[in-house]
């Protein structure tokens, strides 16, 4: 029984390593995390995460923190040159600051997607508005259908229909 299980979890590992390999290039790293995850288990995308991090954000990261640090050193130290230049040395700093900034929230976005990215199949919908009015909808039909079938729906419409009082005048 469990060579059965072998083979067949053999064939899906080959199917996804087949499929990663012939994935577009807006496909590949989906498929490629399905690949690894079927044959290295769940563990491996952390790994991998922590692998990214420590070789692609961390360095990015400690250069940008050290030219903040050089930025606010720069900023901090007064000039002794005149004030047209102290004018021009400002407006650079301010620039190169928020050049930083944006810097920093595209790492931030990079690091929140990846933090999300690993949740998307787990998330599930808890949401019981959607079912209640289907089944609401599907009452509701059933009745229509019930009362046009008995003869009982021109009964109900007549009750809506004003009535004409006569008078004897």
């Amino acid at each position: 029984m469990s060579n059965i299980l072998q083979n067949e979890r053999d064939k899906e590992i080959k199917n996804a390593y087949t499929l990663m390999k012939n994935a577009k290039p807006d496909a590949y790293e989906q498929a490629r995390i399905h690949y690894y995850t079927l044959k290295e288990g769940q563990g491996w995308l952390r790994t991998e995460k922590e692998r990214l991090i420590t070789t692609e954000i961390d360095p990015f990261l400690n250069q940008l923190n050290d030219e903040f640090k050089d930025l606010m050193n720069s900023i901090s130290q007064p000039s002794s040159s005149n004030n047209t230049n102290e004018i021009g040395d400002e407006a650079e700093t301010r620039y190169l600051k928020k050049k930083l900034m944006q810097e920093k929230d595209k790492v931030s976005i990079h690091n929140r997607l990846l933090v999300l990215g690993s949740n998307n199949n787990t998330i599930v919908n808890t949401s019981w508005l959607p079912f209640i009015f289907d089944i609401l909808i599907a009452i509701l039909g059933i009745s229509i259908v019930y009362l046009l079938a008995s003869g009982k729906y021109s009964k109900i419409l007549n009750i809506f229909k004003p009535t004409q009082i006569q008078s004897n005048i």
